[in-house]
C-alpha cells in the first residue's frame, strides 16, 4: 500500500516538473546551463529555430514541382574558377597550367561567385574540372545559392573520375588474355549535376530570379582543379519527330561493328572488360581461350555510371544503332541505359533506353515501346557513345513507392503504439476507432499499391515481376485488415513483415545490371542484328569446348626470364585464379619486379602434400586444417 501510495506521488511530482517546463518553454526564456563546468547555456529558441530552418529545406521533387512553370534561363553563364569573390577556407591556389583555373586540394572550405541574371529562368549546373590524385573517389561538392541550399540533394553533388584500360595487353602462357589495368584518365571533364539515387532522371535544374546572387561551392571531398562553373539554360529536349530531317540521307553500307569491351573510357575503375567462353553468340570467341569480350555485367548497375566508345562516321546520314546485351539479372524486369552522343541527348527518348530481360545473349534495337527502331543523324569523322545507367520510367515508380513506404510505415508505428510488439489475440484493440482515418488509409494504400503493380507489369509486357509480387501481397494484408476490422491486429506481423520486403526494394530498385558485347550502327533500310549465330554454329562452338576442357592448362604463368620468380598455389575456382594473377602482374610485378606464377592445386592433394611436407619437418602449421602454413 505505502509502495502504491509512492508510486503515485512520483508519477504526479514528474508530471508536475513537465508541465513546468513546457510552460516556461512556451513562454519564452527557458535555457539550461551547467553550474560548474563554464561552458554557455543552451538556447532552446535559438536551437528549435536552427531545426526549423534544416526543415524547411526540400527535397528536389518538391523543388522541381514548386518551379515547374519557370521558363529556361535566358543565357549561359560561365564563371572561370579564379573570378571567385571569396575563399572561405578552400585555401585554392592558382593552377599554373590551365589559366584562370584554381587547384582546390584541402578538401574543405567554400569558394563563393557573384553571377547576374537578367532575367528569372531554370539552369543547369555544370562544372569543368580536372581531378587531383587522392582517394580515386569521385569528386563531390555542395552548392549554395544565396546562403542556403535550394534543395536537400545539393549539400552533394557528384562529379566522377574517368578511367581507362591500360595501353598494354597481357596473356599468361596458355593465351589466355587478362583483365587490363585501369589508368585514371589526366583530363578535363564537363559534367553536369545530376541525381544518382534514383528519383530522377537527368540533371538537376537550379532556380535564378533576376539580379544578382551569390553562388557558393562547397567541399565535400576529393582534391580537383576547378576551371569554371557553368550555368546553362535548362531548355528542353526535343522528341524524336521533331528532330528527323525527311531530306536526310539514310547510311547503306556495311554495318559499323563497336566491340563493348573497347570502350573508350568509364567513370568507374571497376567497369572492366571481361570474358565468357560460355556462348559462340559473342565476338570473339574461343572454345580454347579465355578472350576478353564483353564489358558489363553486375558491376556496371549503379545510377550514373557511364561507358564512353569512340565511333568512326564514314559518311552524314541517318543510322540504326542496335546492341548485342546480357540482362538476366532483373527477372521479368527492364534494365535502362541514357543514350548520348558526343555528350548531349540527341532527342527526349534517348533518356531511356530499354535492355529487357533475355536468358542468354540476346540482340536488340534502339526502339519505342511499339519495337519501331528510331534512327540518329550523324555526320562524318568521330564521334563518341556513352550509355549511363538511369531509372528510365522506374524512376516514377520508385517514387510513388517511396511515397507508400513512407505512408505504410507512418501507420504501422500508430499500430504499434497501441498494441506494443505481441498483441493479444483475444483482445479488441478497436484499431479502426483508435487511429483517425484507419479505414480511409488502408484503402487508400491498397488501391494506390494495386495502381503502381499494374503499371510496373506494362512496362514488362504483362510479365509479373519480384516487385509486382511484393507489391501484391502487401495489398492482400492491407485486404485483410479491411476486411476484419476487429481482428486488423492479428496480422500485424504479416503487415509488418511485407512491409520490410517492399521496403527493401526501394534499394534494389536502382539496380540496373548490363553487359555490352557489341554495339552496331547500321543502315535503316535493314533489319535484325549485324551479325548472327546459327544454331549449327553454336552446336559445335559447344562441342569444341567440351574437347578442349581436357586438354586445357589450368595454370596461369606468365613468360619469365627471372629464375627469382615466385610461384603460388591456389585452390579457388579457374576464373578466380585468373583474376588473381591480373592483380598480382598489374600491381604487385610492377611495383617489386617479381613476377608470379598463379597454379591451380587440388584441395584434396593440397592438403596431403602439406601433411607429408610437415611430418618431414619441411612445414610448419599453425592449426590442424593447414591455415597458416610456412616453410
Amino acid at each position: 500500500m505505502i509502495r502504491a501510495k509512492a508510486g503515485k506521488r512520483l508519477i504526479c511530482l514528474t508530471a508536475g516538473m513537465m508541465a513546468l517546463m513546457l510552460f516556461f518553454s512556451q513562454h519564452g526564456g527557458f535555457s539550461f546551463a551547467c553550474a560548474d563546468d563554464g561552458q554557455t547555456p543552451v538556447d532552446l529558441e535559438m536551437a528549435d529555430a536552427e531545426t526549423a530552418d534544416e526543415t524547411e529545406e526540400i527535397g528536389y521533387t518538391a523543388y522541381a514541382a514548386q518551379h515547374a512553370e519557370v521558363p529556361a534561363g535566358g543565357q549561359t553563364l560561365e564563371l572561370k574558377g579564379g573570378s571567385y569573390t571569396e575563399d572561405a577556407g578552400a585555401g585554392v591556389t592558382a593552377d599554373g597550367v590551365v589559366k584562370d583555373a584554381v587547384r582546390w586540394e584541402s578538401e574543405q572550405g567554400s569558394l563563393r561567385f557573384h553571377v547576374t541574371t537578367a532575367a528569372e529562368g531554370l539552369y543547369i549546373f555544370k562544372l569543368r574540372y580536372r581531378p587531383l590524385p587522392g582517394r580515386g573517389g569521385d569528386i563531390r561538392l555542395g552548392v549554395r545559392l544565396d546562403g542556403q541550399y535550394p534543395f536537400a540533394e545539393a549539400r552533394e553533388l557528384s562529379f566522377p573520375r574517368l578511367w581507362q584500360d591500360a595501353d598494354e595487353k597481357q596473356t599468361d602462357t596458355s593465351g589466355n588474355e587478362l583483365v587490363p589495368e585501369q589508368v585514371e584518365l589526366d583530363r578535363s571533364i564537363q559534367y553536369e549535376a545530376q541525381d544518382i539515387v534514383g528519383r530522377h532522371n537527368g540533371a538537376y535544374v537550379f532556380h535564378l530570379t533576376a539580379g544578382e546572387h551569390v553562388l557558393e561551392l562547397v567541399a565535400v571531398s576529393e582534391p580537383f582543379i576547378l576551371e569554371s562553373v557553368i550555368l546553362e539554360p535548362a531548355l528542353e529536349c526535343p522528341d524524336y519527330n521533331e528532330t528527323l530531317q525527311p531530306d536526310a540521307a539514310k547510311y547503306n553500307g556495311s554495318p559499323i561493328v563497336i566491340e563493348g569491351e573497347d570502350a573508350l573510357y568509364k567513370t568507374a575503375s571497376s567497369l572492366l572488360p571481361q570474358s565468357d567462353t560460355n556462348s559462340a553468340v559473342i565476338r570473339p570467341a574461343d572454345p580454347e581461350h579465355m578472350l576478353l569480350n564483353y564489358i558489363g555485367g553486375t558491376g556496371w548497375d549503379g545510377i550514373g555510371q557511364a561507358i564512353t566508345w569512340k565511333i568512326d562516321v564514314p559518311q552524314d546520314g541517318y543510322y540504326r544503332l542496335g546492341a548485342t546485351y546480357r540482362q538476366d539479372t532483373v527477372i521479368n524486369g527492364v534494365s535502362y541505359r541514357m543514350l548520348k552522343i558526343d555528350g548531349e541527348l540527341p532527342f527526349a527518348e534517348a533518356g531511356e533506353w530499354a535492355f529487357p530481360y533475355k536468358n542468354g545473349w540476346a540482340y536488340t534495337d534502339f526502339a519505342n515501346e511499339e519495337g519501331a527502331p528510331y534512327v540518329l543523324y550523324l555526320t562524318e569523322g568521330e564521334h563518341e557513345l556513352s550509355l549511363s545507367v538511369c531509372m528510365g520510367s522506374m524512376a516514377s515508380f520508385r517514387s510513388r513507392l517511396e511515397s507508400l513506404v513512407d505512408d505504410i510505415g507512418d501507420l504501422y508505428i500508430q499500430i504499434h503504439m497501441i498494441t506494443g510488439e505481441f498483441p493479444d489475440a483475444n483482445r479488441s484493440y478497436e484499431l479502426f476507432k483508435q487511429i483517425p482515418d484507419f479505414n480511409d488509409r488502408l484503402k487508400d494504400m491498397a488501391d494506390r499499391l494495386k495502381a503502381l503493380a499494374e503499371d510496373m507489369e506494362k512496362t514488362t509486357g504483362g510479365q509479373n515481376s519480384s516487385l509486382v509480387s511484393s507489391l501484391n501481397n502487401m495489398r492482400r494484408v492491407l485486404n485483410i485488415m479491411l476486411e476484419n476490422p476487429y481482428a486488423a491486429h492479428q496480422y500485424k506481423s504479416d503487415y509488418y513483415s511485407n512491409y520490410n520486403t517492399v521496403s527493401s526494394w526501394l534499394y534494389e530498385m536502382t539496380s540496373m545490371p548490363l553487359a555490352i558485347d557489341a554495339l552496331y550502327l547500321q543502315s535503316p533500310n535493314t533489319q535484325g542484328a549485324a551479325r548472327e549465330t546459327s544454331f549449327w554454329q553454336s552446336a559445335a562452338y559447344a562441342v569444341q569446348r567440351f574437347v578442349s576442357s581436357f586438354s586445357q592448362d589450368y595454370q596461369y604463368e606468365v613468360s619469365s626470364q627471372n629464375s627469382e620468380a615466385l610461384t603460388l598455389w591456389i585452390t579457388s575456382s579457374f576464373d578466380q585464379a585468373q583474376v588473381v594473377q591480373s592483380l598480382l602482374s598489374n600491381s604487385f610485378t610492377k611495383e617489386t619486379n617479381i613476377e608470379v606464377n598463379v597454379k591451380l592445386v587440388n584441395r584434396e592433394y593440397f592438403r596431403f602434400d602439406l601433411e607429408m611436407r610437415r611430418a618431414d619437418g619441411i612445414v610448419y602449421c599453425r592449426s590442424a586444417d593447414h591455415t597458416g602454413c610456412s616453410v
